[in-house]
């Protein structure tokens, strides 16, 4: 497909795109869950399963995870994968030693991806042109593992019988992952390096980065390093908490009054090991500083060996506690992502989607004419639009139509029937629920608000909406916020809303049966659908457009319709409109056994009188029929504003050639 060039992808694919994103997300958080509940003994064989089911996922034959050595010289696999035909000398190779330039990128924080990898090199890479061959990469990927304000590693991918093309959307899926590796890999790290803390002495207190503090059996300061002074100066906490002899407890205890230090458990369980009651106490704190800022503190307290009183090791955990809560927040919102795509899912197995606009909105009746222009009008917008009209006039597929011609095409269309549901349901339908917010609730649910999240919203039938929902309803299009049946949560979404109704809502409003400020949120551009009566002139284009459609599921072949029974479908009042026909006329197929559409004796019987039989009609012949009805209703002219083809719905050609074809020509 050329650049100038663009397609609507099919529903089908659509789908496979949201299976896809669905499977991907299921991986990652399952794979982001592992690593956050491993314990760090065994963080290894969990890191090293996680590549091994990468590789599956991706029909990779190499790859794993490198981490640089203490110095950053050199960076091996220490987790991976590989086919049997691969180097055996996966886990020797140095990769900063084969990929010099390659790996140098990788550690200034940049993804490196090869798609071929001999165009794709720079000249500086020689090293790498001459590995290529050695290694057999036809592709491949490296991505940086970046926490902490540094590159830990590597995430590699290689390719070594088939090229990849490397999609942006695979390469972000992948940086994703990487992060998740990261972290990991920071989080242990940080782990060994609080477990070394321990083994330190007073002989190397001053040359240690982290904060430590010797306590005497009193709680009294004995002393501290120069760490934990530069700290403090730099916060400008009060000079005795490092002077020697100084009531440490004393001052920590006020600093917690005045609102400068929270962790009244970590408090508490330092005067236990103080005074003997622990041996040894880790918990965190919260630091806040005069100008508002918040440190978090991981507190290791230890029994002093051979003497009373204790040593305490504090940690800046800052860093590390918002990168957990980032990624608790992530994992949250990647299982509402897949929450939100299962329920997408359901929605669109149960209402299939078909990307159309006006095509299959039969007719050319002025009437339908002046309804679709205000659809055209009002379809690029957000606008709330109410359809109005009797029951069977077409309210939702002018629904459809307003939403395939808008700018949320590619997200989702979905459909409520206020009336189809109990008035008890209709909110949790709507808006969703939470486990246990009701009987019979045993999970959260999302709802079609949700699940329409940037696209299209219609609810049929607005005027059965029960009072006590409209105000939710209200508020939705106020402000784009909910909270889910059973929650205090709010939920944000960006929805289009179209509704429609068969009731007088004016006369609801004035009966007190539907809320004046939501009637008139709805109704900012209404769109009137004219009943089947009012557009008799459509009724035989209708006809053999049902004909044609369902005629061969039925096996039948029918070529004319009697003139008599054309007249009655055209003098018929329709009552049901448009569904009502579309029903008669699948009767009167089911009767017909040759090519003359068979008369359904029901319908006749309920029809106005008409003639007796005459001569059949044909399309062609119903079509010549009406063409030449509006032309001679404009004066036979042609273009123009009212004039033939606009009444038509036609451009001017279409319905040059159209007379041309059907043998229509002016009277002279």
């Amino acid at each position: 497909m050329s650049s100038a060039s663009v397609e609507t992808p099919l529903p089908d694919s659509r789908g496979q795109d949201a299976a896809e994103r669905l499977r991907f997300e299921t991986f990652l958080s399952d794979v982001a869950a592992r690593l956050l509940d491993a314990q760090p003994e065994d963080l290894d064989d969990a890191i090293q399963a996680s590549v091994v089911e990468l590789g599956a996922y991706l029909g990779s034959e190499r790859g794993g995870v490198g981490l640089f050595s203490e110095d950053g010289r050199s960076l091996f696999y220490k987790y991976g994968y590989f086919a049997p035909e691969a180097s055996t000398l996966f886990y020797e190779t140095d990769l900063a030693r084969a990929l010099p330039w390659y790996v140098s990128q990788v550690r200034a924080g940049r993804t490196m991806v090869l798609r071929k990898p001999l165009e794709d090199l720079p000249p500086e890479a020689e090293a790498e042109r001459q590995a290529v061959g050695a290694l057999g990469l036809k592709s491949g990927v490296l991505l940086p593992l970046r926490a902490g304000g540094q590159v830990l590693g590597a995430l590699g991918v290689d390719h070594l019988n088939t090229p990849c093309s490397w999609p942006p959307e695979l390469l972000s899926r992948l940086e994703l992952l990487a992060g998740v590796y990261a972290q990991a890999l920071y989080r242990r790290r940080a782990r060994q390096r609080l477990r070394r803390t321990h083994d330190l002495n007073r002989s190397v207190l001053a040359s240690v980065a982290s904060e430590i503090v010797v306590l005497d059996g009193a709680g009294r300061l004995v002393v501290a390093n120069e760490a934990w002074a530069r700290s403090h100066r730099r916060e400008g906490l009060p000079s005795d908490l490092v002077a020697p002899g100084s009531d440490y407890l004393a001052v920590v205890e006020e600093a917690m009054e005045r609102g400068q230090l929270e962790g009244r458990e970590a408090l508490d369980s330092l005067r236990a090991v103080v005074s003997g009651e622990k041996t040894s106490y880790q918990g965190t704190y919260r630091y806040v500083s005069p100008t508002g800022d918040h440190r978090h503190y991981l507190l290791t307290a230890s029994r002093r060996e051979g003497g009373e009183g204790a040593v305490l090791v504090h940690t800046d955990v800052t860093e590390l506690e918002e990168t957990r809560a980032k990624l608790e927040k992530s994992l949250q919102e990647i299982q509402e992502l897949k929450e939100r795509l299962e329920a997408e899912n359901v929605v669109l197995h149960q209402q299939v989607r078909h990307a159309r606009g006006f095509e299959e909105i039969v007719g050319q009746s002025p009437a339908l004419g002046r309804a679709l222009a205000q659809v055209e009008q009002v379809a690029p917008t957000d606008a709330p639009v109410l359809l109005l009209g009797e029951t069977g006039t077409g309210k939702d597929m002018i629904a459809r139509a307003l939403h395939e011609r808008s700018r949320r095409l590619e997200r989702p269309f979905v459909t409520v029937n206020c009336a189809a549901l109990p008035s008890t349901l209709v909110e949790s339908e709507v808006f969703g629920y939470e486990k246990g917010a009701f009987t019979g609730a045993l999970q959260r649910t999302i709802g079609r608000f949700e699940v329409a999240h940037g696209g299209t919203l219609f609810l049929d039938e607005i005027g059965e909406l029960p009072l006590e929902v409209q105000g939710k309803l209200l508020r939705v299009l106020q402000s784009g916020e909910f909270e889910r049946l059973g929650s205090s949560k709010t939920v944000k979404v960006d929805v289009r809303l179209v509704t429609a109704t068969n009731r007088d809502l004016e006369a609801e409003v004035r009966a007190g049966r539907f809320r004046p400020d939501l009637f008139y949120r709805l109704s900012v551009f209404p769109v009137t659908l004219p009943p089947l009566r009012e557009r008799s002139e459509d009724i035989p284009l209708l006809v053999w457009h049902f004909i044609e459609r369902r005629q061969g599921g039925l096996g039948r072949k029918v070529k004319r319709i009697p003139e008599r029974l054309m007249r009655a479908f055209t003098a018929y009042a329709w009552p049901g409109n448009v569904r009502e026909l579309e029903n008669v006329v699948e009767r009167a197929l089911i009767r017909t056994s040759g090519d003359t559409l068979a008369a359904d004796p029901a319908f006749l019987e309920a029809a106005p009188a008409v003639s007796a039989a005459g001569p059949t009609a044909t399309l062609a012949e119903a079509e010549r029929a009406h063409i030449l009805a509006v032309l001679e209703e404009c004066g036979w002219k042609v273009s123009g504003k009212g004039h033939a083809a606009e009444r038509l719905g036609l451009s001017r050609t279409t319905l040059q050639s159209k007379m041309k074809r059907l043998g229509i020509a002016r009277p002279r």
